[in-house]
């Protein structure tokens, strides 16, 4: 499961069993079915652990949280192994409406259902490494029990022994996370090439320097201070191109430490990254093969917010953008890439070519 969506799907599931028993359990039974609204909270809490928050993820658990209050009396007789004579009018009340918003959000969710886009599609592995550290001291690869202050994703090509030596490190904007861009970094490994991204959230880079900062918050709250004030947001460009320099750093920096050293990094970024992107291939011109802006690309529909139109349409649509559950022009968009990304018989030519023209000088 790569998508919050059937993890969400499950949820709602659970309340419409736990509210509509009031139509078929029977009295005199014990109401075992009404433990579904202490494990919904329980399940809507670790949903957005694992995907962060967002609409749903809030509905969801406002509903969740109001079904166990709704059934707590009816806890409590479960608990004690008591039997269940009648429901009251409150109960009754209460359950039709966590029945309502259940299903009312559960149609909701099933209208803007994301695509899915598997990395089995395109043959592809895609595993995570939970970086521990900081951005003045260095990220590592963390312990098993150890805090994780950054996730780096890395796609990979099924077959190994035609990996290219050039490894491709996609700089996602705030207002999307890794598994936004994640059918573009797929689709680029597939040719070949070894894919990184990495979110960051340690305590020494401060985006709001506030609550908003918790990594389950940060990219809700990026969307929300966009839609509310977009060119306050844009205004502040520079700052967050320097905050996104210290994570380009800290990602190369890792990333050389994985690679071979005859690897180089070619950059991909999106809207927030288009400066600290510049700044770093001139200040590292040495080892950058390229930099690339996702923005400059008409087959980008949503810069800034990743491919939210096919993994995340309510989104899309809050950004005045359409649902496409297509990935074809997100293909489109990664040959394009394709044709700018250097390969080795690129590289195998341009070294040729110098090794001619030294000779003609001699």
């Amino acid at each position: 499961m790569n998508v919050p969506f059937f993890g969400e799907v499950l949820i709602l599931v659970l309340l419409i069993i736990n509210s509509s028993r009031m139509f078929f359990l029977k009295y005199g039974k014990i109401d075992a079915l009404t433990v579904l609204a202490p494990v919904s909270v329980v399940l809507s809490i670790l949903q957005i652990v694992a995907w962060n928050i967002d609409v749903f993820s809030i509905l969801i658990l406002a509903v969740s949280l109001f079904a166990f209050f709704v059934n707590f009396r009816a806890l409590l007789r479960f608990a004690s192994g008591l039997y269940v004579d009648h429901y009251s009018a409150a109960f009754k009340i209460g359950a039709f409406f966590e029945l309502l918003s259940s299903a009312a959000i559960l149609a909701f969710l099933i209208y803007f259902c994301p695509a899915i886009i598997r990395p089995s599609d395109y043959a592809v592995t895609e595993t995570k490494i939970r970086l521990s550290g900081s951005f003045s001291g260095g990220f590592h690869t963390a312990a098993f029990f150890e805090h994780a202050d950054g996730i780096m994703t890395v796609v990979r090509p099924d077959e190994t022994e035609n990996v290219r030596k050039t490894a491709v490190i996609l700089v996602p904007d705030k207002r999307a996370d890794t598994y936004q861009y994640l059918p573009l970094l797929y689709m680029i490994a597939q040719n070949g090439y070894t894919v990184y991204s990495a979110d960051f959230f340690a305590r020494d880079m401060k985006w709001f320097h506030s609550a908003a900062d918790i990594r389950m918050f940060r990219r809700f709250s990026f969307i929300c201070a966009y839609l509310k004030n977009t060119f306050r947001f844009e205004s502040e460009k520079e700052f967050y191109a320097f905050n996104t320099s210290r994570e380009i750093s800290a990602a190369v920096d890792f990333i050389r430490g994985t690679e071979p050293p005859e690897t180089s990094v070619f950059l991909i970024g999106d809207w927030m990254a288009e400066t600290a992107l510049s700044d770093f291939a001139k200040l590292h011109a040495d080892s950058v093969a390229g930099i690339l802006n996702l923005c400059d690309f008409e087959e980008y529909k949503t810069p800034g917010f990743g491919f939210v139109r096919q993994r995340e349409p309510l989104t899309a649509y809050c950004i005045a953008s359409e649902k496409n559950t297509d990935a074809g022009e997100i293909q489109l968009l990664a040959e394009k890439i394709m044709a700018v990304l250097p390969s080795e018989q690129k590289a195998e030519y341009e070294a040729n070519m110098t090794e001619e023209n030294s000779n003609d000088a001699e």
